[in-house]
């Protein structure tokens, strides 16, 4: 198992932006890019101060006519199994799912961890397993997101 962090930033602490002036809704994390309004015109994508470590997470939010996630993209130094972790919460009205995902841009191929378990607000751990056979071509994309199924509000947080 590779001992190093896939991403970077994946607490959410690094901002970009003055959130000091203008609030949370100024900022974004470092290293992360959106797609909330890409396939769901009513998508949103923010920083959150409701944390399971730090002082920050990721808030996801779909309205269910598409999925929505936040992504970063990293190197894969060499074949072997690596382990993407994340925590999420759901918000108590949220019916959609949420998923973390591995997208290997060079095989064009997604491995994909579904995330329907709630706890009733709390954080539960989630985790993916891939096994690269070969170094992959080009960069993996590590992604948190709603689904788009149903109506979905999650927050990430310790994404690693």
């Amino acid at each position: 198992m590779a001992a190093l962090p896939l991403g970077r930033n994946g607490g959410f602490e690094e901002i970009v932006g003055d959130i000091a002036m203008a609030g949370l809704s100024a900022g974004k994390p470092a290293e992360w890019n959106y797609r909330d309004r890409s396939f769901d015109p009513e998508g949103h994508v923010a920083l959150a101060a409701e944390a399971r470590s730090g002082r920050h997470a990721l808030k996801v939010r779909s309205s269910g006519r598409g999925r929505v996630y936040a992504f970063q993209d990293t190197t894969i130094p060499k074949a072997g199994l690596y382990r993407l972790e994340a925590w999420a919460r759901f918000e108590p009205a949220a019916e959609g799912s949420a998923y973390i995902s591995l997208f290997d841009r060079g095989a064009d191929k997604i491995h994909r961890r579904e995330i329907r378990g709630r706890a009733a607000g709390g954080w539960e751990r989630h985790i993916l397993d891939v096994r690269f056979e070969r170094q992959p071509s080009k960069q993996v994309a590590i992604i948190a997101g709603a689904s788009g199924d149903a109506p979905a509000r999650v927050l990430f947080d310790d994404v690693t």
